[in-house]
């Protein structure tokens, strides 16, 4: 299956859950049923945005966007986890106004079982998600890896919240137990957010370091100078590498190619698992300081 129609597998999960868990909310009236069930209901329609974001951003470049449109699947994941974070706060809106009301929770025998399913198939979506991130290294689906295990960990606090109304009556229980929940997604979505404002930005590899080492030990060997203006970035599966060295004037061509596909073959065993785009200039001056 193209990774491209991944998130269509999870909004077909998505929808069958929010299903069983509103007409489940509608005769109980609990206040964890009901945040799973929004839950659900966002994952249907991030999903489907997700489609769209990945679909968008794996069309070609053309004459208006020369670099393509990959860039929309960063704003998708901002989205995501704004949504995942205000999704949050308005349950505990809700949980605090069932507190209030004192209202009061029925067939918890019918909404443990709900729950369980949710888990199981949850479960089976989350091994599913990450094994197509892992074959493909695609950072929307590993947002969804992110945001399908936050629903996990969510689901097994409602079945906890359940258990213990259950055989103790407090209904307190209910709030403490989403707002403990919460915490974890709220922390979990700031976490992607910054991941992929980074991204946007073009934060530096982690390899930044290790990259220059690698030019310094260039330097005076053959006919290179020095080296300059090193610039790093990365996006997906792909690493990208800009720099400038200085050369001989009297080097040809193919004696300044022969050096890139040296160094460019030290800088890509830093991470085999990624794809590199290296750029070079070679400069018969440093011209970074009229830069």
């Amino acid at each position: 299956m193209s990774y491209q129609k991944v998130p269509l597998v999870a909004t077909l999960v998505s929808v069958i859950l929010a299903i069983i868990k509103f007409i489940v909310w509608l005769i109980s009236g609990s206040v964890a049923i009901l945040s799973s069930a929004m839950d659900s209901l966002l994952d249907v329609w991030i999903s489907v945005f997700n489609w769209f974001a990945l679909k968008t951003a794996s069309a070609p470049p053309d004459s208006k966007f020369n670099y393509g449109k990959w860039k929309i699947e960063g704003i998708a994941a901002v989205i995501e986890g704004t949504i995942i974070f205000l999704s949050g706060l308005f349950i505990i809106y809700e949980s605090l106004k069932k507190i209030w009301f004192k209202e009061t929770i029925k067939d918890i025998d019918l909404w443990l079982i709900v729950m369980i399913i949710s888990i199981v198939v949850v479960g089976w979506l989350v091994m599913y998600l990450n094994y197509m991130y892992n074959k493909t290294k695609n950072l929307v689906i590993k947002s969804d890896v992110l945001h399908y295990k936050t629903d996990l960990i969510t689901n097994l606090g409602v079945i906890l919240s359940l258990i213990i109304v259950k055989f103790t009556w407090i209904y307190r229980i209910d709030f403490i137990m989403w707002f403990i929940i919460w915490i974890y997604i709220a922390k979990e979505a700031i976490h992607l957010i910054r991941e992929w404002i980074w991204i946007l930005l073009d934060e530096a590899l982690e390899e930044r370091n290790q990259i220059a080492k690698i030019l310094d030990n260039f330097v005076r060997r053959w006919v290179i100078k020095s080296w300059h203006d090193l610039r790093t970035r990365k996006w997906w599966r792909y690493k990208f590498v800009e720099y400038h060295f200085v050369v001989d004037p009297n080097t040809t061509v193919k004696e300044a190619h022969d050096i890139w596909d040296m160094i460019a073959e030290q800088i890509k065993k830093l991470d085999p698992n990624s794809e590199w785009k290296i750029i070079y200039h070679p400069d018969r001056e440093d011209d970074s300081k009229c830069k």
